[in-house]
């Protein structure tokens, strides 16, 4: 059984600094590294109609090699379209743990070959400031430089609750 510990922990501090966080993907305890998720996994709103959202953006190709069978090629792997398919490699690497190990070599008997991957991103929307009134959607940066983990990315709520008010502060001005 999965565990979603941490992940309930953010919703509650996010509660707790007066907003809602959404988890658009399930995020469970030990399996956060950005590699098994594809597009949206959380929004984060303020009920006064700001909003940022964290994404996992990008390509992720790569296959995974049975080193002990002979350098054979169990799974190959492409996805473009932020779907997170990984086909098979779920049955051989079940955890952040296992694939970091595999991504080294170091997994008893299986390596993980990334030929590209995706990051996260954070998305946000706001008033553009020429007064048409239009939404304008920027991107963001993590927080932590090189983060590859869901939850660490969530983490900072003073940091998404700025960003947050920064948003309502640029409407204000484009009114």
């Amino acid at each position: 059984m999965e565990r979603f510990t941490k992940q309930d922990e953010l919703v509650h501090a996010y509660r707790k600094a007066g907003l809602s966080l959404k988890f658009d993907q399930d995020v469970p305890d030990g399996h956060s590294d950005v590699f098994w998720y594809g597009g949206t996994v959380a929004t984060v709103d303020d009920g006064k109609g700001a909003y940022v959202t964290l994404i996992a953006n990008g390509d992720v190709i790569g296959s995974l090699i049975d080193i002990a069978g002979g350098e054979k090629e169990i799974d190959s792997f492409k996805d473009k379209g932020n779907q997170g398919d990984r086909h098979d490699v779920e049955r051989y690497i079940r955890n952040d743990k296992e694939l970091h190990d595999a991504m080294g070599a170091n997994l008893d008997g299986y390596r993980l070959d990334l030929y590209d991957g995706n990051c996260i991103e954070w998305f946000f929307d706001r008033g553009r400031g020429d007064g048409s009134g239009d939404i304008e959607t920027d991107v963001l940066e993590s927080v932590v430089d090189d983060d590859d983990d869901i939850l660490t990315a969530l983490s900072n709520v003073p940091w998404v609750k700025d960003v947050i008010r920064e948003i309502h502060e640029a409407a204000c001005g484009a009114a």
